[in-house]
């Protein structure tokens, strides 16, 4: 039966449920070559230079992912390919758009992959692997063996054991309840309908085996909804896909090794490190794994992970897995954190502790850390190269004419520093291998990032020159695509109070007025001037999260 699906998928016609019903094409930071090659540097391989080099992406959708690849590294080469014909027509429509030379997009079957593509040195598949039967998996790892780079990488995601079981369950019974489903639509509306039964709350004398269902349940429930007008396309192509077959990681890594390939990593960079299992069962676990594949299984167990993003590269290369501090010295590092007042941080008065968005935590009494965090955070969403950052916490902190041997252990314990912030979490630190053209602040004619301003004509979802998702809300998006560099200021503003006489777009600002005031004795320049600062605002914030360019 999943072959018999997977072969009607397999046609380019109306009946393909990916031409029906497009995936969902987004952006994946972990996926991001000058993102991952950045864990393979601190694993001692050296990966291939991406200014330059030749990417391929297996499952490409519309674009989503590829197309700010190829945008932002318009000296590399992309190749992309996707079974859907409808998706791949939207790619090739959003590429001419933004006049990219540099990308080839194709209609293509896995399976039949021409050998002439040649070899590439960064290959990715996301949200294929578990998806596909067993052929087409076995398909995936041989692109990879036969197109892969010596020295190259491939990223791989999939759905794993044993967190999967759980969720398994919740499938396998939105499965059962849209089963008479005639429409996608309603397949999709079915299944959110079983998902709110389940989740809700369960007293506690219920079965427990119902009470754990329920758990799952409510968290995916939570995650779905997350995805905004992209639920229901997640639902159908993710969670009631004809296939989706997850296997545990010792599973996976047996594959890529039948094919040549070894596992080097985990893309997520703090995956690398068990900071969030208690000591007990971290030595528990080291004295009964017997090689990597066993604790990457064990660590699976412990955190009931439902999801990999694997990096795979060619055996022969030596990996080594104890990071050390001096590998970040090529690197090019930005922060985007705030810095604690001794109140909050309740820390010492010469320790400075360093707080991300996501709640990640770094704690340094050493002074050219301390300075070199400040100007990081001065500076966001600039990014310097680990010397300058170097230079600029030694001359801040009044160490510069220090002896050799201070100055080594200077760089040292920053790059300890900067490491151990970067495992704890990338939003503490972004490290990439090659520096980001970007503007950081608000020019007088303003202009976002091309790829930005097509994509909010699109969706309020747009993908920053880090590669990271962000959500504009409905001013911004009316910004980002007046924003091309032909309007000063003053034309901005006009333009934006016609589309607000129009209707098309809404401000809201805070006016402190009398609470029984009405709109209509509102002193209109006090209102025009409220309106002014509240498109500055998100102005500058387009500029804080790196949408803008110079």
């Amino acid at each position: 039966m999943q072959q018999q699906n997977y072969d009607r998928a397999m046609s380019v016609s109306s009946d393909n449920p990916y031409d029906e019903v497009p995936y969902p094409s987004s952006s994946y930071i972990e996926s991001y070559p000058p993102y991952f090659a950045v864990v393979a540097t601190l694993l001692n391989v050296v990966p291939p230079a991406v200014e330059q080099c030749r990417v391929l992406e297996i499952g490409c959708a519309s674009g989503g992912n590829i197309i700010p690849m190829a945008a932002r590294l318009p000296e590399a080469q992309f190749v992309g390919i996707d079974l859907s014909a409808q998706q791949i027509a939207a790619a090739q429509a959003s590429a001419a758009t933004l006049g990219l030379r540099n990308l080839r997009l194709l209609q293509l079957d896995i399976l039949d992959l021409p050998a002439d593509l040649g070899s590439f040195d960064y290959i990715i598949a996301h949200g294929i692997y578990s998806w596909v039967p067993a052929a087409v998996r076995d398909g995936i790892m041989q692109i990879c063996a036969r197109h892969l780079a010596a020295d190259g990488l491939a990223y791989i995601s999939y759905n794993t054991y044993p967190g999967w079981h759980m969720l398994g369950m919740i499938r396998e019974l939105m499965l059962y309840h849209t089963r008479d489903a005639e429409t996608p639509a309603e397949r999709a509306e079915l299944a959110i309908e079983l998902l709110d039964f389940l989740a809700r709350p369960v007293a506690e004398k219920a079965n427990p085996i119902f009470r754990f269902l329920s758990t799952y349940a409510a968290t995916f429930r939570e995650k779905i909804e997350e995805l905004g007008p992209k639920r229901d396309s997640y639902l159908l192509h993710d969670a009631l896909e004809a296939v989706n077959d997850p296997v545990y990681v010792h599973q996976f890594i047996s594959h890529a090794e039948r094919y040549g390939l070894q596992y080097m990593s985990e893309a997520y960079f703090p995956n690398l490190f068990p900071s969030d299992i208690d000591k007990e069962t971290l030595e528990a676990l080291n004295a009964i794994a017997g090689s990597a594949a066993d604790t990457e299984q064990l660590l699976d167990v412990v955190r009931g992970k439902t999801f990999r993003q694997s990096l795979l590269c060619r055996q022969g290369i030596t990996i080594d897995r104890r990071v050390k501090p001096e590998r970040m010295a090529t690197f090019y590092i930005a922060s985007r954190a705030a810095p604690l007042t001794d109140t909050e941080s309740g820390l010492p008065a010469d320790v400075e502790q360093y707080r991300s968005f996501d709640g990640a935590t770094l704690s340094t009494d050493h002074p050219v850390s301390k300075a070199a965090m400040r100007h990081l955070i001065e500076i966001w969403p600039r990014a310097l190269s680990f010397t300058e950052l170097l230079a600029e916490g030694r001359a801040r902190a009044g160490r510069s004419n220090v002896s050799e041997a201070v100055q080594q252990a200077d760089a040292q314990v920053l790059a300890a520093n900067l490491l151990r912030a970067f495992a704890y979490s990338p939003n503490l630190v972004t490290i990439r291998t090659c520096a980001t053209p970007l503007m950081p602040r608000v020019t007088s004619r303003p202009i976002v990032d091309p790829l930005v301003r097509l994509q909010a004509t699109q969706s309020s979802e747009v993908t920053s020159r880090f590669h990271e998702r962000i959500q504009l809300n409905s001013l911004c998006r009316v910004l980002a695509i007046l924003c091309d560099g032909s309007r000063d200021h003053a034309a901005i503003y006009a333009a934006v109070q016609q589309r607000m006489d129009e209707g098309s777009v809404e401000v809201e600002v805070e006016l402190e007025v009398e609470p029984e005031t009405t709109t209509d004795q509102i002193d209109p320049a006090m209102l025009e001037a409220a309106v002014i600062d509240e498109i500055d605002r998100n102005l500058r914030w387009m500029a804080m999260v790196a949408l803008m360019v110079g």
